[in-house]
């Protein structure tokens, strides 16, 4: 069987991804280059792109695809 995109069907919400885009949160793992993150009380799997950020280090999402969402710090 088939679903697709064509037909309506998508994985997850585009707009949640452009929602997430901006905010800003703190690690709460190290991210090396993954880890978790808490961001306006909710805790997410987040990746940086190649840097290692500490614990408890402020940073912001810088993009966002589904499951996939990168972060920088500030």
């Amino acid at each position: 069987n088939e679903i697709k995109a064509s037909e309506g069907y998508t994985s997850s919400s585009r707009d949640a991804d452009d929602e997430r885009i901006g905010k800003e949160g703190v690690t709460v793992s190290y991210l090396r280059p993954s880890g978790i993150a808490m961001f306006e009380g909710q805790r997410l799997n987040v990746i940086t792109d190649g840097e290692f950020i500490e614990a408890q280090r402020p940073i912001k999402i810088v993009e966002a695809r589904g499951s996939r969402v990168v972060v920088r710090t500030l």
